[in-house]
């Protein structure tokens, strides 16, 4: 299960790397074509998808690699038993979260995009694509919560991981 996990860090790095730069060079494109006159109308809906699809594989991969934000001043003060049952509550509200809002809701819009028939004019391309995002970040966040409820449960210690918390404790002295 390691190696799938660091397999999939990888991919989803590589992923988010390269529609973060293709992202980039499309805003570019498009404020340039707006200064220069030029007719490039598809700039802003490509965007606009790009946007949502790499912060929706961005918030998987932070969550695989425990580089989400969390505030943990109170759950520290906690005994090592504590804060695993803290772990284990929070991890079961990302998994209903995930299967509730992300996947179902996600694929009901998805559908619902997919059935209207709605296209972006621009790119020509059905609006459905757009609303893909969601159950797919859910099906991941899914899976690593999963892995991470079943780690919890059977005590089985985190991987070693390249995205290691900060801690501040530390960095301060």
């Amino acid at each position: 299960m390691n190696s799938l996990r660091k397999l999939l860090s990888k991919t989803l790095t590589v992923m988010c790397a390269i529609s973060l730069i293709a992202l980039v060079f499309i805003v570019l494109l498009g404020i340039a074509s707006n200064q220069l006159k030029l007719k490039i109308t598809w700039t802003e809906e490509a965007a606009n998808i790009l946007l949502t699809w790499t912060v929706m594989l961005g918030a998987a991969l932070a969550y695989l690699e425990h580089a989400h934000l969390g505030v943990d001043v109170i759950t520290s003060n906690f005994t090592p038993q504590a804060q695993r049952v803290v772990k284990i509550f929070t991890t079961t509200v990302v998994i209903i979260f995930s299967v509730w809002i992300m996947i179902y809701g996600g694929w009901q819009l998805f559908q619902n995009g997919l059935a209207s028939n709605q296209k972006l004019p621009s790119l020509g391309i059905r609006k459905a694509w757009f609303y893909l995002s969601l159950p797919v970040s859910g099906g991941l966040i899914l899976a690593f919560a999963l892995d991470n409820l079943r780690r919890l449960i059977l005590k089985i210690p985190e991987p070693e991981s390249d995205n290691q918390p900060v801690n501040h404790e530390e960095v301060s002295q």
